[in-house]
């Protein structure tokens, strides 16, 4: 194999262009080469490819910040993975995700685990590590810290509630709208749920912990629920 495909923006505003590449024959002592088997289009790719986004390289490029695959080689000085690991590439800097073929620093390469396939890697390696670090850099949460997140049923509000939860160990306060995505967090094993749709928010928080209200409050819907995590 010479070459690879890979869908390229030629033109801001306009469709992706599928081109051949020429297979990369040498890579450095710390780069890693992976065979992509699955990228994911996250709403930064479709900013940058509209012209959107300060950080779009110039045209034209590959977009894909996040690429899944096999290890097809590694450079001298790279232990972390060896040829032939499943991992997931998160590659911000200089994008290349929606290839057949990805070469990336060593250190933006991490080992998928067996309870993934790779577009399960894929698809939360954004999520997961927006949520680590809103809540160790920005927040800078504590275990048993009460902290309450809000769309918590959707893709980023789960994230963040299940890391806060699962790995900063914190007392979650999950918030949504509806009988049936009270239940499926109830169902994801959190305790502390409240449906906005039933009664006062910030009293329920303030019955939940005590009196005391939340160390930390995460908002991803924004609007009236911003002004009720400032309570």
């Amino acid at each position: 194999m010479t070459t690879y495909r890979a869908a390229v923006c030629v033109q801001i505003g306009k469709a992706l262009e599928i081109q051949m590449k020429p297979v990369v024959t040498e890579i450095e002592d710390d780069q890693v080469q992976v065979s992509t088997h699955a990228s994911v289009v996250n709403n930064a790719d479709i900013e940058r490819c509209r012209g959107q986004r300060d950080d779009a390289p110039g045209v034209p490029f590959v977009p894909g910040a996040v690429a899944a695959g096999i290890v097809l080689a590694v450079g001298e000085h790279v232990t972390n993975v060896k040829v032939g690991d499943r991992v997931v590439a998160l590659n911000y800097d200089k994008l290349g995700g929606m290839a057949e073929q990805i070469v990336v620093s060593k250190d933006r390469v991490f080992p998928v685990p067996e309870s993934l396939n790779l577009s399960q890697a894929a698809g939360s390696i954004v999520a997961y590590s927006t949520s680590m670090s809103a809540l160790e850099k920005k927040a800078r949460v504590q275990k048993g810290d009460f902290v309450l997140v809000s769309g918590a049923s959707g893709a980023t509000g789960l994230a963040i509630a299940e890391t806060a939860k699962n790995i900063y160990e914190c007392q979650v306060i999950a918030v949504c709208r509806g009988q049936q995505k009270h239940d499926f967090l109830l169902e994801r094993g959190f305790d502390r749920v409240i449906d906005r749709t039933k009664g006062n928010m910030v009293d329920t928080v303030l019955e939940m912990t005590g009196g005391q209200g939340v160390a930390t409050a995460v908002d991803v819907v924004g609007g009236d629920m911003l002004i009720d995590c400032l309570h």
